[in-house]
């Protein structure tokens, strides 16, 4: 659910998007995330066996154009490949998402961070899987007059890896594909999707599980688990 807070100078119109059932939102600031990206350890290279990530390459084409995508792990529940995790994020991007410019850090924390995050800025006790933070002055919209065809990604997407472990438990899946969906949850609302009525819910519904079918056909999601990596060669 969505909820707006207002920022300092660096970030107005600050948006938190929580994937959970859930529908307030505080006051509240937060700086922009910075660091350098995680290595997740080597992975042999398949269909997207490429030296450089697609948002590299466009870097290197189009020096004017902005790229910048970051994974951050901040949490020890599970070893994440994050060289995986954001080639992944790279292509949802790039390729089905369409977007024209990239600056955007997933942080991948634990139940206690995500929970104060969640306190802090939405005013929810206890923990959720993902909350996504929008950086824009103008969010953007995924239909209508609003809608871009080359949209704009500026955002932070913050992912409880304890919350993958748990809801794949849940539901019978593994903790890397819910890894997965959670990450191209929080694409889809910096996308302009909502899942605050109904309509709007199913619409952004069928769109996850399209790119999570479409993203499990293109990577080894099993390697996600940095632990696996070794019998997938």
């Amino acid at each position: 659910m969505k909820g707006r807070a207002q920022g300092g100078s660096q970030m107005q119109n600050l948006v938190a998007v929580a994937a959970s059932r859930q529908s307030a939102a505080p006051q509240g600031k937060r700086q922009k995330a910075k660091g350098k990206k995680e290595e997740g350890g080597a992975l042999p290279r398949r269909r997207y066996g490429v030296p450089k990530s697609p948002g590299e390459m466009r870097n290197a084409q189009s020096p004017a154009r902005r790229w910048v995508l970051v994974v951050r792990n901040r949490q020890r529940t599970r070893r994440v490949n994050t060289k995986l995790l954001r080639e992944l994020a790279d292509w949802v991007l790039e390729g089905p998402l369409r977007a024209s410019e990239v600056e955007l850090c997933v942080h991948l924390v634990g139940e206690a961070e995500i929970s104060a995050l969640n306190w802090d800025f939405l005013e929810h006790a206890g923990s959720t899987d993902v909350i996504t933070f929008d950086q824009r002055e103008e969010p953007q919209s995924a239909t209508g007059a609003r809608a871009e065809a080359a949209p704009v990604f500026h955002g932070e997407i913050f992912i409880s890896v304890d919350d993958a472990v748990a809801q794949a438990k849940r539901f019978r899946t593994t903790w890397q594909s819910e890894l997965a969906r959670y990450v191209i949850h929080g694409l889809l609302h910096l996308a302009g999707h909502d899942d605050l009525q109904p309509t709007a819910r199913q619409r952004m519904k069928r769109q996850e599980n399209r790119l999570l079918k479409l993203a499990t056909a293109e990577f080894p999601l099993r390697c996600l688990a940095i632990c696996n990596l070794q019998s997938a060669i």
